[in-house]
């Protein structure tokens, strides 16, 4: 629900595309360093962890 976070939100800086360009979802980072990366619709499909 956050528009930060949508597909339809073109100036949007946290987007995570595919090979062909397509907007796959989007990524965010935790407080404590975690990047959790969701599809556009909301639901986690992965993660980086925090850099030390």
């Amino acid at each position: 629900m956050n528009y930060q976070n949508s597909p339809m939100n073109y100036n949007s800086n946290n987007g995570v595309y595919d090979n062909n360009g397509k907007r796959i979802g989007y990524e965010v980072t935790a407080p404590s360093g975690v990047t959790n990366v969701f599809d556009n619709n909301g639901n986690r499909i992965g993660y980086s962890p925090a850099k030390r």
